[in-house]
């Protein structure tokens, strides 16, 4: 989250695009430079599994002073004071940084076109399961 607040994805995303004519001439460089942290209480951060690994994440995330906010398909109950339960579809569409936490197993659900395209604008997805995942096949967890 900190790498996304700074702008640092973007510039990287930048420099290493075909064609970019690299840091000197890149037109994503003029007038600024990357590392300017941005205002981080200002913006939301949506977890996707707030198990162990989520519920540290919000415990950082809320020191920094986030609004924290989670979706589980097995946990209904906040577990933690400072977080909000929400839809899976409200996650994405009300956090500024989307971190997935989730199991890899054939039931567990991904993210995929559908599911970006649902998120803010220049929201940021960071995802952290511990195996390679295919991102690219759309499968909406269930919001029994």
């Amino acid at each position: 989250m900190l790498g996304g607040g700074r702008e640092i994805v973007d510039w990287i995303a930048c420099l290493v695009a075909p064609g970019c004519p690299g840091r000197a001439a890149c037109p994503c460089w003029r007038g600024s430079r990357p590392g300017r942290l941005r205002h981080l209480p200002a913006r939301g951060a949506g977890i996707v599994g707030i198990g162990r690994i989520g519920q540290s994440l919000a415990e950082k995330a809320n020191a920094l002073g986030m609004r924290v906010i989670a979706y589980d398909k097995f946990v209904k109950d906040r577990p933690l004071d400072y977080v909000e339960m929400v839809s899976f579809d409200d996650l994405l569409a009300n956090s500024d940084f989307v971190s997935l936490h989730i199991p890899s197993s054939p039931d567990s659900y991904v993210i995929g076109a559908n599911e970006i395209a649902k998120m803010k604008d220049g929201a940021c997805l960071l995802y952290t399961s511990p195996s390679p995942r295919d991102l690219s096949t759309p499968r909406m967890p269930s919001s029994a």
